[in-house]
């Protein structure tokens, strides 16, 4: 019997994101459907293609965001595994 692989305990949301596509793009609004520690669902309306690495923005201004990985893809979702750890822009003033 194979093992079976664990997976990281979701915590549902519903709070708007921002999905970056790369610094040609604006930035997309997003729902986090779900968190957890390795990764998120977001639930986006996305008609072009998308990359397999992208940055989803926390805060409207950009400055909470967290590189992602495109694990998987359906209909207005996407589930995203984290890269790395959240960066957070320090503010001067």
């Amino acid at each position: 019997m194979p093992a079976r692989i664990a997976r990281a305990r979701r915590t549902p949301l519903n709070r708007r994101g921002w999905v970056s596509l790369g610094p040609q793009h604006p930035a997309i609004e997003c729902r986090l459907g779900d968190i957890s520690e390795t990764g998120v669902r977001i639930l986006v309306q996305l008609n072009m293609e998308i990359p397999q690495e992208l940055d989803l923005l926390l805060t409207a201004e950009g400055d909470v965001h967290r590189r992602c990985a495109v694990v998987w893809q359906s209909q207005g979702e996407l589930g995203l595994r984290f890269i790395g750890r959240a960066v957070t822009a320090r503010r001067v003033g």
